[in-house]
This record gives structure tokens, sequence and C-alpha cells, in this order.
């Protein structure tokens, strides 16, 4: 008699600095129509419980795949936003373009503070210009917010009038997002031309990058036209970067998602170039059950305070980390303030008379701050003194 049981193939967490328990439950995660016809083939069932994201087989009792599994197999999974304000407690870009959908893969080899993330790793480009909310990572790892735009400003604890240090996760970044294109699509120019190049770049197993050339043509056209028609059709679905006459872009292929417009896709695959805490099974065969995360950073807004009265108020962090003023009927936190479900602890001073505590900042209005240069979200806070 073989002995099995049920073991865990992997596993996808949804965390968000935003609630006290750190867990996401704003999605509901459901597995592509290729995908469904894999896991039955393979064997494989998926289950979602609260925040997390469960795939199993039947395992034997040195913790083996009773049935082999397909290589280089491609699991994609779909996650729909259940929760509209989302948007507000997470540090993400309100405004969202047509076919934007955010893309997270075990193919990004992004193992952080003792999780291994999924989304691409976070970094510094010193020659690009940080704007409010902009995320960016040092050498070593620790992640921060731009709370003032600046360029060729390193992200560290010594530069924090321009970053505010977060900690050392991995977080969702706009370098996480491509644009979705049906599989034969209309491509638009901003000029007549004459012909279009194009070359599709697709994912190097050896090299661990999108470098492999799987498309390099080019096409006549009788005279210069605005637009094409783009058949990329031979291709499965997947993350590639494309370049037409040499305009570069990364793109995201799938006719599943013509009419769906999921807020990101998840592609998990048994690849053996994988690092090994991301591959499915361990040396001898046996279930590695990798657990990968996906986190989300909470917005930071201007904390405006307004007194009903007008009254000149004083307005203190207890815990000293954040200044308000100056003291008048309107009160401004200085700098960002991050949203949480956690509660900061705030002293309200009104003609000597203590009013604590104080309501902290809700995600339910955001609206927007512009003291200078730079435009801020921004919480309204309206007390009745």
């Amino acid at each position: 008699m073989i002995d099995t049981k049920f073991g865990v193939l992997f596993t996808v967490e949804l965390l968000h600095k935003y609630f006290a328990n750190g867990l996401c439950n704003d999605f509901i995660i459901t597995p592509s129509m290729r995908t469904q016809a894999l896991l039955t083939g393979n064997t494989i069932i998926t289950k979602q419980y609260d925040n997390k994201l469960y795939a199993g087989v039947a395992a034997d009792a040195a913790n083996k795949p009773l049935s082999p599994l397909a290589g280089n197999i491609q699991l994609t999974f779909f996650m729909q936003l259940s929760k509209p304000l989302f948007f507000n407690y997470t540090n993400l870009p309100f405004k969202w373009p047509a076919g934007k959908v955010y893309y997270f893969s075990n193919r990004n080899n992004n193992t952080a503070a003792g999780k291994n993330f999924i989304t691409m790793a976070l970094g510094y480009d010193s020659t690009k210009t940080y704007q409010p909310g902009d995320i960016a990572a040092d050498a070593g790892g620790m992640v921060y917010q731009a709370i003032k735009s600046a360029a060729g400003i390193t992200p560290s604890a010594a530069n924090s009038s321009v970053w505010a240090q977060v900690d050392n996760n991995q977080y969702l970044s706009e370098d996480d997002a491509l644009q979705w294109m049906p599989s034969v699509s209309t491509y638009s120019f901003t000029s007549p031309q004459t012909s279009a190049g194009i070359d599709v770049w697709g994912y190097d197993v050896v090299a661990k990058d999108y470098t492999a050339n799987i498309i390099s043509t080019t096409i006549g056209f009788v005279k210069p036209v605005m637009g094409f028609t783009l058949d990329l059709s031979m291709l499965p679905p997947g993350k590639y970067k494309l370049a037409v006459n040499a305009v570069d872009k990364w793109i995201y292929l799938n006719d599943e998602l013509n009419g769906q417009g999921p807020f990101a896709v998840i592609d998990i695959f048994n690849d053996g170039g994988l690092p090994a805490a991301y591959k499915f099974l361990t040396g001898t065969g046996a279930l590695n059950s990798p657990a990968f995360t996906i986190q989300f950073l909470n917005r930071y807004t201007i904390w405006k305070y307004v007194l009903a009265s007008g009254a000149a108020a004083t307005i203190t962090d207890n815990a000293g980390v954040f200044q308000f003023g100056p003291a008048s009927g309107t009160v401004f936190s200085q700098t960002p303030i991050p949203l949480s479900e956690k509660a900061l602890s705030i002293k309200l001073t009104v003609n000597a008379q203590d009013y604590s505590p104080v309501a902290c900042a809700s995600p339910q209005r955001i609206i927007t701050y512009a003291p200078a240069a730079d435009t801020y979200s921004c919480s309204e806070i309206f007390l009745n003194y």
C-alpha cells in the first residue's frame, strides 16, 4: 500500500503595510483557462484562503509528487481587485491607463528580509528624477520613499530631507507594470512610416533575463502609414520586450484578458534554471514548497487638521517622529505620514487645553496638496474644537 498525503507545491501570499496584521485580503485570485487545463493534467489543485493562494499535489511518504510534474510548466493566475478603497491606502498611482497590468513571477530572483518576493527588485537610478511617493532601495536593500522631488540624491538615512526610510522588504512598484496587448492588434505610429522593424525578446532561461530574440523582421508598406496590424499570435501568453522601429516597451500578451482588465497577473514557472528557493522541487525530487510574497506599501499623505473654531492649536506626535505646524486653525504635517490601521498617538492642544487623543488620517477621502513645487496626496481631518 502506498502512503500518500497532500503536499504543498507552492504558496503566494499578499501582504500590505497599511493593515495592522500585515495581511492583504483585497484580491480574488483565479487561474487562467489555459492554467485550469494544466492543473488538471498535472493533478495540481489550487485554493485561495484569505490572503494566500495554495497549490498542492498528492505526495508519497518521502514528500515526492506521485505524478511527475511537466517540465517548464507555466501556471498563470489573475488578481481581481475586490476593494476599490485599496488605491487610497496603497502607494500606487490613482490613474489607471487602459491596458495596464502588474506582472509578478517567480523568475524575479528577489529574495529579501527572509521572503521570496515575486515583484521586481527595487534599486536606485541616479539619472531619474524621483517624485513624492516613488520608492527606491540602497545598495544594502533598505527601501526608502521620496518625500520631495529630487535627482542624484541617493536614498539614505543621511538624506532624510528627501527620503523617508521604510524597511528592508521589497514592494510593488511601477517597474512591475506592463502594457497588455492582444495577440493581434493595431500598432500606431506617431508619424507616417514606410516600414516597421519588429523585434521581440522573450525570457532566456540560461541568462535569466529577457534577451532571447524570438522575432526579428521588417514589414514594408506601399506608402507611409500611421499604423499597421501587429500579429504576435505565434507567441504563448507571457511577458515580452517589444521594439517597433527601435521604440521599446514591455508588454504582456494574453487574449484571455480581453474585456477582463485584472489588476495583476501572476506567472509561476517550473523552470530548472530558477534559484533553489524559487523551485517546486529539491535536488532529490521532494517538494520544496516555496512561499512567494507580493507586498504593498501604504500611501503617505500630508495630514491636514482643520479646527472648526479656527482657534490656534498645537498638534504633536507623542512619538516625536512627525512634526506639525504652524499653530493656527489649520495645521499641516511637515512631511508625509504613512496611512495605517495602527493609530499614531497625536496630542491636540487648544488654548492650553489638552484634547488628546485626537483622530488620525483616514483613507476614506484623499485630496491633493501643493505647497510648493511638489504635489502630495493629502488627508483632511476635521476637528470639532
